[in-house]
């Protein structure tokens, strides 16, 4: 594959991959009831992506959205690093937040739009991040404080706000949590690829 047509097909993922994951938002929400659902979300995406050739997994990251402009607030999804004792999560739920990593160079989280349950000024949005882009492999060092995280980015359509995500040092829990269970997203994940179908027909699977 030519440099030319590997960015092209590059850009043609991410475009497929971006339209697949407003759609997962959009049909997830309609399905769940709440936006809150990270773990079932990625569950489900992981499923849907596997079915059309992606290696998807899923990834448990620190995911920390800004408002930019002065006096703005923030919110941090999955803190890695709390003094705060929390509450124990509901029954089926976590505290932490989970994400897909698919191909390994692309972050897709479809449910980054809770941020805006508890800040809606931030006008958060579901996205997909294109990892080598970022400052996420320039560390590769887990021990590093600076391991696998993105910076500051600006990618919300209608938004001012930044994103920043972290990998979380801890890839543990969600396996457990009840949303996590393949036998609540059976019926989700069949509709999931037939609406997905024409997002990834003749998609380029050579990369």
């Amino acid at each position: 594959m030519t440099k030319a047509r590997e960015c092209f097909a590059r850009a043609d993922h991410l475009a497929s991959l971006s339209k697949f994951c407003l759609l997962s938002n959009k049909i997830i929400l309609a399905f769940y009831g709440d936006r809150g659902s990270c773990i079932f979300s990625t569950g489900v995406v992981c499923d849907v992506l596997t079915h059309y050739g992606f290696a998807a997994r899923p990834l448990r990251v620190e995911a920390a959205v800004f408002d930019t402009k002065p006096g703005g607030r923030g919110v941090s999804l999955g803190r890695i690093h709390s003094d705060i004792r929390r509450k124990t999560a509901g029954e089926g739920a976590w505290h932490g937040h989970l994400v897909s990593l698919v191909d390994h160079e692309y972050l897709i989280d479809t449910t980054l739009d809770q941020a805006n349950d508890t800040e809606p000024k931030l006008r958060a949005e579901p996205v997909v991040i294109h990892l080598p882009t970022t400052d996420w492999f320039l560390c590769e060092d887990p021990k590093s404080y600076r391991y696998h995280r993105t910076g500051n980015l600006s990618v919300f359509k209608w938004s001012d706000s930044t994103v920043r995500y972290a990998e979380h040092p801890r890839q543990n829990g969600f396996k457990y949590a009840g949303d996590f269970q393949a036998c609540r997203r059976k019926d989700i994940v069949p509709t999931l690829i037939a609406m997905a179908r024409e997002t990834f027909a003749g998609a380029d699977r050579e990369i």
